[in-house]
């Protein structure tokens, strides 16, 4: 804990560590800013994608994960591999979906969930052909947890067999392809399996997507997600918008309650924006950053993902450009992360941390807060943000990211 009693008029403000990060070079997958490609694509889908590539560098994303609609992967070797090969030279990593079961699936659709009780050996040669086609990362997809299912602890015991023998074979062909898949914490004891026995490189989860509009609640779930892996040097991966044309309907469908149940586009705009601070792996849907999504009919439907040229697709592929922008600029993704508390001007609804050199104000309330003007605004969700000589206001709905002003402990000592 660090107590930093930043003067804030007159009140003394605690600010908590609860991530240091990382120090020196650091594994590419550690900071990933993935942009996830919605749909499931068949051989010409993915000749298809290489144009876009330029573009999705340039907002900023450094890796891109996708769907195969053919479940087997011999027939498709040569044309993933061409996609790979353009992949790297738009300078990004590629992430690619494999799946044991025999099913082809139709481009506006998505790939099954991964059960527990899949057929190992076809998900271990399915390995094997992605990676000596060149990819950067294997994804497993959302992992089947339903505890109504039978005989949950020989499924358990089978998957992580499963996992271990994939995690041999990319550690034995080449030491910087990476596992990757996701689960729901909606089934505590399987979740906590997978990230105790499990050792993905990424693990994604719906903790913060299924959190109430509430900041006290939101920092609490940011809070466990560090403690829960930082201890076992595991690399936190955010999602902070769903991606309907990815997963499974179910899975990507908001608890009633949720801060994304019927949320407008404001607040959407306000976590990702919120999320996108924070220090690890981030995954954002190809379609929240300005993109859509086009089938073409025929007698094989065809996919063609494009960025948008309506006003509201041209500001969210901005606002993802000025995000990711700046969260490499400042390092964001293996900084430290601290969360402040008692500060005078955040009223009860705001949330305020420390990510690096960077101060986060997310105002979940509905109420407007003031940021003093010594606090120079670097980004704001909502666009256009009022400051004049005392203040900058953060309207309901809205987060924003300052340069804060020099810390003024008054005791130097208290730093600990």
């Amino acid at each position: 804990m660090i107590d930093s009693n930043l003067k804030e008029t007159n009140t003394s403000t605690l600010t908590r560590q609860i991530y240091r990060g990382e120090r020196g070079v650091t594994s590419w997958w550690n900071t990933a800013a993935v942009c996830d490609l919605p749909g499931a694509y068949g051989p010409a889908d993915l000749l298809g994608l290489i144009g876009l590539l330029p573009a999705i560098r340039r907002m900023g994303f450094s890796a891109i994960l996708l769907r195969l609609s053919l479940p087997d992967l011999n027939p498709q070797r040569d044309y993933i591999a061409k996609l790979v090969k353009a992949t790297h030279a738009a300078q990004l990593k590629i992430l690619v979906r494999v799946r044991s079961d025999a099913a082809t699936v139709s481009p506006q659709d998505s790939p099954p969930p991964v059960e527990l009780d899949n057929d190992p050996d076809t998900l271990i040669e399915r390995t094997r052909v992605l990676m000596g086609a060149g990819v950067d990362g294997v994804d497993l997809g959302l992992i089947d947890d339903d505890p109504a299912r039978p005989h949950r602890e020989d499924r358990i015991r089978q998957f992580t067999e499963t996992v271990n023998r994939q995690l041999a074979e990319v550690a034995s062909l080449d030491s910087t392809v990476i596992l990757t898949a996701e689960a729901s914490v909606a089934h505590p004891e399987f979740f906590e399996h997978h990230v105790q026995e499990d050792w993905f490189h990424h693990l994604r989860d719906d903790s913060l997507l299924q959190a109430p509009w509430d900041a006290s609640e939101l920092r609490k779930r940011v809070a466990k997600a560090y403690s829960s892996r930082a201890p076992l040097g595991q690399t936190v991966a955010w999602r902070p918008a769903f991606n309907p044309a990815a997963e499974g309907a179910d899975a990507r469908t908001p608890n009633p309650g949720s801060w994304a149940d019927g949320a407008p586009i404001g607040r959407v705009n306000a976590f990702l924006t919120f999320v996108s601070s924070l220090p690890g792996a981030l995954y954002l849907p190809f379609v929240s950053a300005g993109g859509q999504v086009e089938v073409e009919e025929g007698s094989r439907p065809q996919l063609r993902l494009s960025l948008a040229n309506d006003p509201q697709s041209r500001y969210q592929h901005d606002l993802t450009t000025r995000i990711l922008t700046l969260r490499e600029r400042k390092h964001l993704s293996h900084s430290n992360l601290a969360l402040i508390d008692d500060i005078s001007w955040a009223h009860p609804g705001v949330s305020v941390h420390l990510s690096g050199h960077i101060m986060v104000v997310l105002n979940a309330s509905s109420e407007p807060v003031a940021v003093p003007a010594k606090h120079l605004p670097l980004l704001y969700s909502d666009g256009f943000v009022f400051s004049d000589a005392t203040h900058t206001v953060i309207q309901p709905d809205t987060c924003a990211w300052f340069e804060p002003a020099p810390a003024n402990p008054h005791n130097p000592l208290a730093y600990r």
